[in-house]
């Protein structure tokens, strides 16, 4: 990601060291920030942190001053992750797919509050076994069936 644009000079993000220090299938999230500015001005910005699963700041990369609108059209497409923009060959043999499990647009940055978010409903790893149910009852039997009743725990 470092000068991996020449429009684009920047240093802070290089993701290939990121997935370099990770193990493979690490979970990471982008924030990408973009504001194209003003019609046939040098003033839009990008800004893109790259975050470890717990939330950590991994990478930040920074441009400004750059000139992203020169036309008034609905389109804006400035960040592109794979797709037909991926190129060559390799020997490594790796698996190149990634997967994207959110896709959140908001009018401010998200990463802040989105990881305690996720740890909210993440919880810990239940590993305790539930503790035996009180009171069980056989009530009944018939040559056939047999009624069976308790007080479920509550625990697990």
């Amino acid at each position: 990601m470092t000068n991996n644009d020449s429009a684009y000079p920047a240093s802070g993000a290089d993701i290939n060291k990121v997935y370099a220090t990770g193990a493979a299938g690490d979970w990471l999230a982008l924030e990408i920030i973009s504001d194209i500015g003003t019609m046939g001005h040098s003033d839009g910005t990008t800004e893109l942190y790259i975050y470890d699963k717990a939330g950590n700041i991994k990478g930040h990369y920074s441009a400004a001053g750059q000139l992203k609108l020169t036309q008034f059209d609905h389109y804006y497409n400035k960040i592109t992750l794979g797709g037909n923009r991926r190129t060559g060959t390799t020997s490594s043999h790796l698996d190149g797919r990634y997967w994207l499990d959110d896709f959140i647009v908001d009018d401010s940055r998200i990463g802040p509050t989105y990881f305690s978010t996720l740890a909210a409903f993440d919880g810990g790893k239940d590993t305790a076994s539930p503790s035996a149910p009180a009171n069980p009852a056989l009530g009944n039997p018939a040559a056939s069936s047999l009624g069976l009743s308790w007080s479920a725990s509550t625990d697990n």
